[in-house]
């Protein structure tokens, strides 16, 4: 019995301390910290698809050591691993050596006998600092006023490679949507915070470039969505129907246009007053008691010609006028026995419209 347990640790033992052979695959990514002030990329051109395959060779009790490192990628940084130079420029790295050089590795037991492909060409370069100022941009007509970036200008961290190609004067955007300014009181200074800042667009999607800060605040004036327009001279007109033009002459006694009249509603609707393409009109309208009446004053109503599809606001020092309202003669026979002459002519009545 003691024979036969004795054979038995000899030989696991001796299936322990066997050499066996393993080809396993494993991820490598190249990077360099965030404060090494340096970055590093794999060169173009040489089918490198981030993954390696590693022959190890050692002692068959090794295999579960190296199993937990194969399961995770494996970080190449400049000046970290003595294999990736820090120094800028184009480099050739040599993965065996380099992946000897990882304590996990190292402490393994198992020996990388081969790695393919074998090497790496890399390029290391420096990370330069250039300042650039920010430029806000807004939906077309909603501020009153020039926007203020806070601070108005940032730092663009990139590889020196890329620096070349930044205008002699870069900007940053940041770029503010109409859902970021409705809740902004208008006419009133607010703030948006918060605005995320765009790269030149030689820049957008480049690995290793970084702004500082990220974000800025924006202070600016919403503009008000109504305005205010004042017309020199509104002209008055008389508007009777056809049957009270034909029983009624209406004169003004007072001025024939309203002066100073401010003109008040939405800003797009006030633009086309300002540029003539709206009317506004003073209108004295008359009701059949009024005339029958004979009032001598009233007040007007002003109304845009054509019509607008909002209503806007007037406001004047006066919106009174004075009138003087006669009745027409009756139509009379000409040229039968006892007929009378016609009265006199309405000419210099104000005008009747229907």
């Amino acid at each position: 019995m003691l024979v036969t347990l004795v054979t038995i640790l000899i030989w696991v033992l001796a299936d322990a301390k066997s050499l066996v052979r393993l080809d396993r695959p494993l991820e490598i990514v190249f990077t360099a910290g965030p404060d090494s002030g340096r970055t590093i990329r794999v060169l173009p051109g040489q089918g490198w698809q981030g993954q390696v395959s590693v022959q190890f060779e050692g002692p068959n009790a090794a295999v579960a050591r190296i199993d937990p490192i194969l399961r995770r990628a494996v970080e190449l940084s400049p000046g970290l691993v003595p294999a990736v130079p820090i120094e800028p420029g184009e480099h050739t790295v040599d993965l065996r050596e380099a992946l000897r050089s990882l304590q996990g590795f190292k402490s393994s037991g198992m020996t990388i006998k081969e790695v393919d492909p074998a090497t790496v060409r890399v390029e290391v370069d420096s990370i330069v600092q250039v300042e650039a100022r920010v430029r806000v941009v807004v939906p077309k007509g909603e501020l009153d006023g020039s926007p203020t970036p806070r601070p108005e200008r940032a730092t663009i961290s990139l590889p020196s490679r890329l620096a070349g190609t930044l205008d002699a004067d870069p900007e940053l955007t940041a770029s503010i949507t109409a859902e970021q300014l409705k809740d902004l009181p208008e006419a009133r200074p607010g703030v948006v915070r918060g605005v995320g800042l765009i790269l030149p667009a030689s820049l957008r999607g480049r690995p290793s470039v970084r702004v500082d800060p990220p974000r800025v605040d924006v202070d600016l004036t919403l503009r008000s969505k109504t305005a205010t327009y004042v017309v020199a001279a509104v002209p008055v007109q008389v508007q009777l129907s056809p049957e009270q033009a034909d029983r009624y002459r209406v004169q003004l006694t007072s001025d024939s246009f309203i002066s100073n009249v401010s003109v008040i509603g939405p800003r797009e609707l006030i633009d086309r007053v300002r540029s003539g393409r709206e009317r506004i009109i003073a209108v004295l309208r008359l009701e059949p008691d009024e005339l029958d009446g004979g009032i001598t004053s009233k007040e007007v109503v002003f109304v845009a010609d054509p019509p607008l599809p909002a209503s806007l606001t007037y406001q004047a020092q006066t919106t009174r006028v004075g009138l003087r309202i006669e009745p027409r003669q009756p139509p009379q026979d000409s040229g039968g026995p006892g007929s009378t002459p016609s009265g006199p002519s309405d000419a210099g009545e104000a005008g009747a419209g229907g």
